[in-house]
């Protein structure tokens, strides 16, 4: 796994996600079923850390900004979905998209995100490797914002 630009580095997990990927991936598209983190084949027992690592840091970066979510969501190719106050696809990998959903906080409620999988997402990665994909991607959304 490599980068074009030879001045930039490929976070060498990243790379690791990417053959994993490689390697176990089926043929079989997405269902087109959104379901959160908990819901998947056991999603449940690691969904404390990766809301703590996806969830929470989108919501104290771009909670208040929805206007800076629906930028960072365009630049990684984010087209519009319909959930929350604002939400996006972003498609990670091939058979792989991600729902990142934004409700906005406002006088009575805070601030609130939350990121779906299509329903066949233990088919092309395992658990742990789901929970890094939606933490690299939240991670590019927050990267890319300050840009923008």
């Amino acid at each position: 796994v490599f980068s074009t630009d030879p001045k930039k580095i490929i976070d060498p997990a990243l790379e690791v996600l990417i053959l994993h990927y490689l390697r176990d991936a089926r043929t079989a598209g997405p269902t087109g079923k959104w379901v959160s983190y908990r819901e998947l084949p056991s999603g449940g027992f690691y969904y404390a850390v990766f809301r703590a690592r996806t969830e929470i840091p989108l919501i104290k970066r771009l909670g208040s900004r929805p206007e800076l979510f629906k930028k960072a969501a365009g630049s990684l190719g984010g087209e519009p979905a319909q959930y929350g106050d604002l939400a996006f696809k972003i498609i990670t990998l091939p058979r792989l998209p991600l729902v990142y959903i934004l409700w906005t906080e406002d006088e009575e409620f805070p601030a609130k995100a939350s990121v779906l999988f299509d329903s066949s997402a233990e088919n092309h990665l395992h658990i742990e490797d789901l929970a890094y994909l939606g933490q690299t991607v939240t991670r590019e959304l927050i990267r890319s914002a300050p840009r923008i």
